[in-house]
């Protein structure tokens, strides 16, 4: 029994306190494609549950739903998501890439996603888009402070090349393909914990009842 009561407050203690590894719930992240890719004969549309919209400024803008994933104080983090995008030639529909099911990873300041397309076997979490962050400082609200950040995305050496074999275009490497805005929402971590310890609670009442 002290055993599982010590294990409830743990319980508490690490889901209800003030840790630094909080865990992400759902949320959005936007993308706003400011590469004129009419230019180079393609063409993008949203796939697998992804939304698009068009903006003030004429351009397409991405959402792609948060599906999971942790961002610390130190803004360390690893943000995942579903949907993706299909970028076909304008010209011959069947020629096509699609990117999907992005993580950002803050760390190593890079996005990674799933390639499939015309040629492309289907590579799981492949480097898609590279970008920097501002210095930032540690936080107590690292939801309220990362989703002011809009962050360029450059096109990564190894998607560039993809791109190019698929479509025969001129190398996009470190060209910049939009700008994404991120807005993750935390699990509510103290009724997680109360949820936990009232269950480890109600199993040792159980107990003590057989």
């Amino acid at each position: 029994m002290k055993r599982l009561v010590t294990a409830a407050v743990s319980a508490v203690l690490m889901f209800g306190g003030a840790g630094h590894a909080n865990t992400i719930a759902g949320g959005v992240t936007s993308v706003e494609v400011t590469a004129d890719l009419g230019s180079i004969g393609l063409a993008g549309s949203p796939i697998g549950g992804a939304g698009v919209s068009v903006n003030a400024n004429g351009n397409a803008v991405f959402a792609f739903d948060i599906t999971g994933g942790f961002l610390n104080d130190d803004f360390s983090s690893e943000i995942t998501h579903s949907g993706g995008v299909r970028l076909e030639a304008v010209a011959d529909s069947s020629v096509f890439v699609e990117l999907s099911n992005f993580t950002i990873d803050t760390v190593g300041t890079e996005i990674r996603g799933d390639v499939v397309g015309t040629g492309v076997s289907l590579i799981s979490q492949a480097p898609i888009f590279t970008f920097s962050l501002p210095a930032l400082s540690p936080s107590s609200d690292p939801f309220g402070a990362i989703d002011d950040l809009s962050i360029e995305l450059l096109i990564s050496t190894a998607a560039g090349g993809v791109l190019t074999d698929i479509f025969d275009a001129p190398s996009l490497a470190g060209a910049t393909f939009g700008f994404a805005v991120t807005d993750p929402s935390p699990v509510p971590l103290p009724a997680a914990g109360l949820l936990m310890a009232g269950g480890l609670a109600a199993f040792a009442s159980k107990r003590r009842a057989a």
